[in-house]
């Protein structure tokens, strides 16, 4: 079992984008979280090495209609020895509200069509 942390820049926030990472989490039945902050947004999964190689190309492959990804960073990966300490559901996280520079943000763009 695998703890991997990876950073995305570029258009994703205002997007929808952490709401795609959950759906692909989900498909993948992945653990972990994802989050906005200062620079873009965070991911950060638990799974097998076949699964978060998987789960990441999926992040470049499939981006929502209105996000555009710039750069996909690894930050962390740490083998852990049980998947006891893994959790077990996937969360969007609330965004960091820091004053710092903030992503780029796409205003008055709806998600979806409602």
């Amino acid at each position: 079992m695998f703890l991997r942390r990876w950073r995305i820049t570029g258009q994703v926030q205002g997007v929808g984008f952490r709401p795609f990472v959950y759906r692909q989490a989900q498909k993948a039945e992945l653990g972990g979280s994802v989050w906005n902050d200062s620079a873009g947004v965070v991911v950060e999964v638990w799974g097998t090495e076949a699964q978060l190689v998987v789960f990441v190309q999926q992040l470049r492959d499939e981006v929502p209609p209105l996000a555009t990804i710039d750069q996909v960073t690894c930050e962390l990966t740490r083998e852990m020895p049980s998947s006891s300490n893994a959790p077990k559901h996937f969360t969007i996280v609330e965004s960091d509200q820091s004053p710092l520079d903030r992503g780029r943000i796409t205003i008055d763009s709806a998600v979806c069509d409602d």
